[in-house]
């Protein structure tokens, strides 16, 4: 929403490496670049859905892209190089235009088909910088002082670039004439992994893992909407759990295989000590308040884990992978979810903390990483 800054979901693209996208307007097409593949893509905008057009041909063409409705064609600057080429809509095939931008970490691309502009931010300097592809040459603009900025567009109805960033998540409006930015609205926070509840503050509390740093938010429990809180200083946080005898926030990091303290008026994560659980994404923690136990869940184990010094005890094998954890005190019962992928099957089950055997409780309609039982 250009006005809000909010995003809403469209659907799966299907690639999970898409870093850049844009619009013909004509078409009206929506391409994208799939950095994993070197492909254009062709997006459905009603339903998501991408479709492969061509291999460029060109490997590190990922951050930016632009469609310059004069020529009929895609531009994108190569991430070490900073060469710039053009690329065929109809074919995806790359060309070398002849020349190279002053830096190496532009951040997304926009062309202005009024005046024949091809716009970049350079991401080290802060700064919009005007492209002239046909005399093979850039200029800078002025200062844009948006940290981060990932995606770049041109509203030729406001004569105005909007742009995103990967730092505060924030829709901006940047003056083509001078590169003033200007604040629209935050975007919302798309990875989401971690999530615990403080019953004491009614809280709920999540953990964001898309942004260097990641973030630690605080979520409506009516909207769902996010708040940051901090940032925690780990890029993985993917679950967590809230100890309400001690009020403490533990976090764990599943790339660094590490237990975490979160302080939950900064953000700022701590580290207790590293784990030994296996360290996979959709490992989980929870705490049992009843016992004083904290639990993990890390496949094909069930672990207690002591919070003093993240050493782990193996309990159990479970019977089926785990994924997520959330300890109900009231019913005394450990839950997680099964994700059988080859039969498109999820499920809630609980845990016997003493065999680590699974139950099923109910079918589930999607997978999840982690959560929290709410009152």
């Amino acid at each position: 929403d250009t006005a809000t800054g909010r995003a809403s979901i469209i659907g799966s693209v299907g690639y999970t490496n898409v870093h850049a996208l844009a619009m013909d307007a004509s078409g009206p097409t929506l391409y994208g670049l799939d950095d994993q593949s070197d492909q254009l893509i062709s997006i459905n905008t009603a339903t998501g859905a991408g479709t492969v057009i061509g291999t460029t041909g060109i490997a590190g063409l990922k951050s930016s892209l632009a469609y310059d409705a004069n020529a009929g064609l895609l531009y994108g600057v190569h991430d070490n190089t900073a060469n710039v080429f053009s690329i065929d809509p109809a074919t995806g095939v790359g060309t070398f235009l002849g020349f190279s931008l002053g830096s190496t970490n532009i951040g997304g691309l926009a062309f202005d088909p009024a005046t024949d502009t091809l716009y970049g931010v350079d991401d080290n300097t802060d700064e919009l910088i005007a492209i002239d592809v046909n005399a093979k040459n850039y200029s800078v603009v002025g200062k844009v002082d948006i940290d981060g900025v990932t995606g770049l567009s041109f509203d030729a109805d406001n004569n105005r670039l909007l742009a995103t960033d990967s730092h505060q998540l924030q829709l901006y409006a940047i003056d083509p004439g001078n590169g003033e930015a200007t604040t629209i609205g935050a975007i919302g926070f798309l990875y989401i992994s971690g999530i615990a509840y403080d019953p004491a503050t009614d809280t709920i509390y999540t953990s964001e893992m898309d942004t260097s740093g990641g973030l630690l938010l605080k979520l409506d429990r009516t909207t769902g909407a996010g708040t940051v809180v901090g940032r925690p200083g780990f890029d993985n946080i993917s679950s967590l759990t809230y100890d309400t005898s001690s009020a403490m926030l533990y976090g764990y990091d599943h790339v660094a295989n590490r237990l975490l303290t979160l302080n939950t008026d900064t953000g700022v994560a701590t580290a207790v000590a590293n784990t030994d659980l296996f360290p996979v994404q959709g490992s989980g923690i929870t705490y049992d308040p009843n016992s004083g136990t904290m639990y993990g869940v890390a496949n094909p184990f069930l672990y207690s884990i002591d919070t003093g010094t993240a050493v782990s005890t193996q309990i159990s094998i479970t019977n089926v992978n785990l994924f997520g954890a959330a300890f109900d005190a009231a019913t005394n019962t450990l839950y997680s979810t099964t994700n059988d992928q080859a039969a498109h099957l999820t499920r809630l089950v609980t845990v016997d903390t003493t065999t680590a055997n699974s139950t099923p409780v109910a079918q589930l309609n999607t997978a999840y990483s982690d959560f929290a039982i709410l009152p």
